[in-house]
């Protein structure tokens, strides 16, 4: 930069005082008269010269000076532009902001007014709900205290009939908590004391429904009371209820764990070396295994009994108020067994009670 300058210098130093020389050179030869003037141009030309080059420079320094500050406002606009434009471009973002937030407090309130609406609807309901509860827990016929109490009759009729037709302490016979319902008791205990000499009597399961079986069995003459019991545990306490009331002899209570029985189709059922001896059955009554064993765990009596009754058999299912065990009724109605037919004579409560028929024989025609 400094060389570029001292140059520039140089070459003003020259385009000043060179002419200037040169004339004083020609002023040595020519006549006196021309060389007064030709001296006088030499002396006039450095200030001519000084004269125009500090225009220029003037002129150019001015030039220079203009384009500066053009450039600086034209900077200072293009700033201002970009400031514009960032500002313009906030705006638009928030303009987009405004515009999605009242967007989302719109369905905000409209989605506030519906759930409102559903909880309203919601309220009714418990409203409805809630008076026929306090109808059910009420004073009348059909209330939950009515209920209640027609069952504790139910129930203490029921025991009240078992001990007076067999004359038993009520201490004898422990309950257990799992127990059927009184009545199912005593269904069993009237159909048991029923049966003619000879008869067998099976029970899926075990437990006070066993110990009442026995019971009544006593008054019979070679009735057999079988029952099946997969729980080593529960047949344990079963035993123990048995011999307490003197039953040990007369209930043969089998321990057959649930396994996959091949002859009934590769099902869950009561191990065969608990009942492959058994011929036909003249009362069953169906109450193991226990749900929790699987789904649809009794369902497998149906191919059990089926080569097992004859006409006149009786089939007593408990807990035929459960869609599983209903499904077992259904079945054994519609389909029957082995060629036999399957009607249900009498519904107690949460038993069902079926008998065995040939459809060929008039008499047992429904």
């Amino acid at each position: 930069m400094r060389t570029r300058a001292l140059l520039a210098t140089l070459v003003a130093l020259l385009a000043i005082t060179g002419p200037s020389v040169l004339l004083i050179v020609v002023a040595a030869s020519v006549d006196e008269g021309a060389r007064v003037t030709v001296l006088i141009a030499a002396a006039l030309w450095p200030i001519l010269m000084a004269t125009v080059v500090l225009g220029a420079g003037l002129t150019l320094r001015a030039t220079l000076r203009s384009e500066r500050r053009t450039a600086a406002v034209a900077a200072m606009l293009q700033q201002h532009s970009a400031a514009m434009k960032q500002q313009s471009l906030a705006m638009t973002k928030h303009e987009d902001a405004r515009a999605a937030f009242e967007s989302a407090l719109k369905r905000d309130a409209r989605e506030f007014v519906a759930t409102a609406a559903n909880l309203r609807v919601r309220l009714d309901a418990q409203e409805v709900h809630l008076a026929k509860i306090r109808e059910r827990l009420g004073n009348g016929t059909n209330s939950a205290a009515a209920q209640i109490r027609q069952a504790v009759l139910r129930d203490t009729a029921a025991f009240s009939t078992l001990h007076t037709m067999l004359d038993v302490a009520a201490s004898s016979v422990p309950t257990t908590g799992w127990e059927a319902l009184p009545s199912t008791l005593l269904a069993i205990v009237e159909r048991v004391k029923a049966l003619p000499p000879g008869s067998v009597f099976l029970e899926t399961g075990s437990g006070l429904s066993t110990v009442w079986a026995g019971l009544a069995a006593q008054t019979g003459t070679g009735i057999r009371v079988i029952a099946l019991e997969h729980s080593e545990r529960w047949e344990q306490q079963t035993r123990r209820a048995l011999e307490l009331n003197g039953l040990a002899d007369v209930v043969e209570l089998r321990l057959a764990p649930l396994r996959t029985e091949a002859s009934l189709g590769d099902v869950l059922w009561y191990s065969s070396d608990g009942w492959d001896d058994l011929g036909a059955i003249d009362l069953a009554f169906i109450d193991g295994p226990p749900g929790a064993s699987g789904p649809n765990a009794r369902r497998p009596a149906i191919d059990f009994l089926r080569t097992r009754v004859k006409p006149g058999s009786v089939i007593m299912v408990d807990d035929a108020n459960r869609a599983e065990e209903k499904g077992i009724v259904d079945e054994l109605v519609s389909m029957g067994l082995g060629g036999l037919g399957v009607r249900v004579i009498e519904e107690r409560e949460r038993l069902a009670v079926l008998e065995v028929f040939d459809p060929a024989d008039q008499r047992d025609a429904p």
